[in-house]
């Protein structure tokens, strides 16, 4: 019986029973294929195709492979577990190809990239040369701009060989400068060239401020820039001078701050000797002084003559912290005092009397290291 039209009105039970039963005849076996299709069209197929499963091939029988097994006729619902083995292959070999070539082709980009150096083989514009030497002896090779954030310009230099560092044997130096208005930028940041045709080249770019300089002779950092560049693709230039400034101010505790610690001109007065003759001129001040009173500078002016300048700050335990800014002149000295949060906001102006009336002087909450007085004319 090759084909029973009977089967069609039997029941999903009594169907598996036909298709799952034993055949002993060709028919009976054909009879059960054609069960085992009805139930598929059924949409028993889930059930169907779990239940006929295949036993686990022995341990030293290696199990057939999707895209190798064999289509064997006389199984009953083969057709169905058969498409979806290979269905699942195709599927899972073609998810493993798919990423194997995302990841090949991540790979692939750097390699895509132009040559970090290349920008040495164009003509060099008159944007490849900063205005200012950062070198300090000449720029010792070429330079060409390689990147911008705010108001920084970075130059990527190439040196001739046995220029820098004393040796020939490095031979050609790639090194990082940059340039910004009243900025220094000390060139720090150098490698061989043959290491940067490998590596490339990390590292930071540091300018300083040029209109201030400390007592101790070093200038104050206004910018900080990370650099990446190569050794393929462009430079990637981020300012993370905020980010430093940041991390310097935390150095202070929030009673330091208060206390005016954290100031430059506490920094200035930290480095310089107690003048003594400003100490006797200040015992009327309470609270103490925690730094100074020192010499911070001389001012001459035509009804003052030579006049020395000294500086305090009064914090402690104190409530209220003091700057302190005197002045000694025609053997008299005049002072004035203003709270430290004033003294951020506002600076502190000093009045000395002279012949012919009241001179005033100021120090701006803002100046360098080395104080600044200024005359103000009233």
């Amino acid at each position: 019986m090759t084909d029973d039209p009977t089967l069609d009105t039997l029941d999903d039970a009594t169907l598996r029973g036909i298709a799952y039963g034993r055949a002993d005849s060709e028919s009976e076996r054909m009879r059960a294929q054609r069960a085992a299709r009805i139930l598929a069209d059924r949409g028993d197929h889930a059930r169907g195709a779990e239940a006929l499963l295949p036993a686990a091939a022995p341990a030293d029988e290696p199990a057939a492979s999707a895209d190798t097994v064999e289509l064997d006729d006389d199984d009953p619902t083969g057709w169905w577990t058969r498409s979806r083995r290979i269905g699942a292959a195709l599927l899972v070999g073609g998810l493993v190809v798919g990423a194997g070539a995302a990841i090949a082709y991540e790979r692939l980009i750097p390699t895509l990239a132009d040559d970090s150096l290349a920008v040495f083989e164009r003509e060099e514009s008159e944007a490849d040369a900063p205005p200012i030497d950062q070198f300090g002896s000449g720029l010792p090779g070429e330079s060409r701009l390689i990147g911008t954030v705010g108001d920084v310009d970075i130059y990527g230099v190439r040196t001739e060989s046995g220029v820098l560092f004393g040796s020939s044997a490095l031979g050609p130096q790639i090194c990082l400068s940059g340039w910004a208005e009243n900025v220094q930028f000390i060139p720090t940041t150098c490698t061989p060239e043959t290491v940067f045709r490998e590596n490339g080249l990390s590292g930071s770019v540091i300018g300083y401020d040029v209109t201030s300089v400390s007592a101790s002779g070093i200038p104050d950092f206004t910018r900080v820039i990370a650099v990446e560049w190569g050794p393929r693709g462009p430079a990637t230039v981020t300012d993370m001078s905020a980010e430093i400034a940041a991390a310097a101010g935390d150095a202070f505790s929030e009673a330091q701050r208060a206390a005016g610690d954290d100031l430059r001109l506490a920094e200035t007065l930290a480095e310089l000797e107690v003048a003594p003759e400003a100490v006797a001129l200040l015992v009327d001040v309470v609270p103490p002084p925690s730094l100074g009173p020192a010499q911070i500078g001389e001012l001459t002016t035509s009804e003052l003559g030579t006049a020395r300048v000294f500086a305090s700050i009064h914090g402690g335990s104190a409530e209220n912290p003091l700057v302190c800014v005197g002045v000694l002149a025609l053997d008299e000295f005049s002072d004035n005092c203003v709270p430290v949060e004033v003294f951020r906001r506002d600076g502190i102006t000093l009045g000395i009397p002279t012949a012919s009336g009241t001179s005033f002087f100021s120090l701006d909450a803002d100046s360098d290291g080395t104080v600044t007085i200024m005359e103000e004319s009233r």
